[in-house]
């Protein structure tokens, strides 16, 4: 019998393609199980994008860094999410992808997905259809980080990662938010108050 990890790894995959055996086995294959300590990066903005990962358990969270020494978190990693640091495997990583407490995840080197999925149409299907669910993602963000109040935004966070409030550092979900720190505390106290 597989370990949960590489069960909840089929299960994902089988969600953005048609698997059969002898392609989970290509792809089990080349995955391996890495532990993140808290603040582990997985991979650091402008380095080559070398590596592909899978969450089992534990969080993630994708930032950029900007000018004024803050970060700007653009998305948090948890059990059942996939990421890499960039789209393709020749280019830089876009972004810093940093353990917010300890994590298992299943890693893989970028380039052997890229190799497999070039003679595999069904890895094809998976990288091809997992880029897509991830566009979608970032474009539901934007319209909602453009046409909602903050007090909605939060609202939102809650729906979409409703146990991490109590697990991550708050200045994490105000950066996610657009917000700063004591804004969150007043739309949280908002909340709250009803």
């Amino acid at each position: 019998m597989e370990p949960e990890l590489y069960i909840l790894l089929k299960d994902r995959i089988s969600r953005l393609c048609q698997l059969n055996n002898r392609d989970w086995e290509k792809i089990k294959d080349i995955f391996v199980l890495k532990t993140l300590s808290k603040n582990d990066f997985f991979a650091k903005e402008g380095e080559k994008a070398d590596k592909f990962g899978f969450v089992f358990s534990g969080c993630l969270r994708m930032f950029n860094s900007v000018e004024s020494g803050s970060d700007l978190t653009k998305h948090f990693l948890l059990s059942g999410d996939f990421f890499v640091g960039a789209v393709n495997y020749s280019e830089k990583n876009s972004v810093s992808i940093q353990a917010l407490n300890s994590c298992e995840i299943l890693e893989t080197d970028f380039k052997k997905l890229e190799e497999l999925s070039k003679t595999n149409k069904f890895i094809s299907d998976f990288k091809n259809n997992l880029v897509s669910e991830y566009i979608q993602i970032k474009q539901n963000r934007e319209n909602n980080y453009l046409s909602l109040e903050s007090i909605e935004r939060y609202k939102m966070f809650l729906i979409d990662f409703p146990n991490l409030l109590n697990q991550i550092p708050h200045h994490f979900i105000a950066s996610y938010l657009g917000i700063s720190a004591t804004q969150l505390s007043r739309v949280r106290y908002k909340i709250i108050k009803g």
